[in-house]
């Protein structure tokens, strides 16, 4: 006769067996969970309560319109994604701005952050790199949807002032250093035609004053017509070379110096030097008589004449370069990335965390549930129960050997 007592011809323990041993140990049970519960609200009284601000903006392209009429018109044809997507392109450049060391950084300073985080550090680089670090991934969330191309900049702090003006600054700086700091051909060329604009209105100014006090001076002395016919030729010639220069210096900003353009305005340039020399030279073929000419004009008349010549010259470079200027300034507009803010941020009315009430019912679950493991391994380590346990643990390492 076999004496060897086999656990499976016991009796099984079932669900009223558990229920019946947490209620044994209920007094247990009650206290455990207690403890936690009681553990949890004192931690969320004491944890100091953060706030959130969120702005929401969304990038704006030239072509924003045409292209969700032109998408609309493709979807139902039913190629609606052979376009690009301009805004999610734009959208991801504008995380990438913010997301950046030199754009945190300056938050940073801006607010002092290092002091508002108490980081002690004496190394200032130390110090940096923690409150960058911290500010990544403890204050400053910033989120992209990607069907929309909408950006969700949202900042949590320990002070709603603070969360609000941090997502203020967020959007003011994005938005000045698309207007501002950051570099592109169409604002070159705008920067450079503007220094040129401004310099020459600032030369025509110096120049009218010089022949209003020139004309005040020696009364009002005028050149004659043949004079007046001397300065239309050289001055057209000498303005040709100004505007070849002006368009090799702008065209040197877009290609390269071996480009077929760029090989045709060098040579335009140089043609165009050659005939201001000729015109100059006293040896001259080109127009021998007019320079006799000015060698007979009186010395007043001739001052005269070139401070009207050179006034000329500047007048219609202005009126060459101003229109460039204009057309440049339209254009790094249109190029310039801009955005719409689709919610400002607002002081927050409820705080973010801690979140009391999931907090205190989570512990507390988690706490009962543990308490009741505990209390069903209390019951069945009794001496009765300890035969089946021995059981369990040989069947398991009989298992594990295999």
């Amino acid at each position: 006769m076999d004496t060897n007592v086999n656990p499976k011809n016991e009796r099984e323990i079932g669900i009223l067996d558990l229920i019946y041993a947490i209620v044994q140990k209920k007094r247990f049970v009650i206290i455990f969970t207690m403890i936690f519960a009681i553990g949890a609200i004192i931690y969320t009284l004491v944890t100091p309560k953060k706030w959130i601000s969120t702005a929401t903006i969304q990038p704006i392209t030239e072509n924003s319109s045409s292209m969700s009429i032109n998408s609309g018109i493709l979807d139902m044809l039913g190629g609606g994604g052979i376009l690009p997507n301009a805004k999610e392109d734009l959208s991801m450049q504008f995380v990438t701005i913010m997301e950046s060391r030199t754009f945190r950084e300056d938050v940073i300073r801006k607010f002092d952050l290092i002091h508002y985080l108490k980081i002690t550090k004496p190394d200032s680089l130390i110090a940096m790199e923690l409150a960058l670090i911290s500010l990544k991934t403890e204050m400053v969330s910033i989120s992209v949807d990607p069907q929309l191309s909408i950006i969700t900049i949202s900042i949590e702090t320990l002070d709603k002032q603070l969360s609000q003006r941090m997502a203020q600054y967020y959007i003011q700086k994005l938005d000045n250093y698309n207007k501002f700091d950051k570099l592109s051909k169409s604002r070159m060329k705008r920067q450079f035609l503007e220094k040129n604009t401004l310099d020459i209105r600032t030369k025509i100014d110096s120049l009218g004053m010089a022949i209003r006090d020139f004309q005040s001076k020696y009364h009002a002395i005028d050149p004659d017509q043949q004079t007046q016919s001397i300065i239309g030729l050289y001055s057209e010639a000498v303005t040709t070379l100004m505007q070849t220069n002006f368009e090799y210096e702008i065209a040197k900003l877009s290609f390269s110096m071996d480009s077929p353009q760029m090989v045709a305005l060098q040579k335009k340039k140089e043609l165009v030097t050659e005939r201001v020399k000729d015109l100059e030279s006293k040896h001259s073929e080109l127009n021998p008589k007019y320079l006799l000419q000015i060698d007979a004009i009186p010395d007043l008349t001739l001052r005269f004449a070139q401070l009207k010549m050179n006034l000329e010259i500047q007048k219609k470079i202005f009126e060459y370069l101003y229109p460039q200027y204009e057309a440049a300034k339209i254009e790094e507009l249109r190029d310039m990335p801009s955005m719409e803010i689709i919610d400002s941020p607002n002081l927050a009315g409820l705080k973010s965390k801690p979140k009391r009430a999931l907090t205190v019912i989570l512990v507390t679950l988690a706490a009962f549930i543990l308490a009741c493991v505990l209390s069903i391994i209390l019951v069945f380590s009794s001496e009765s129960q300890k035969s089946l346990f021995r059981s369990i643990i040989t069947e398991l390492s009989f298992k594990h050997k295999n």
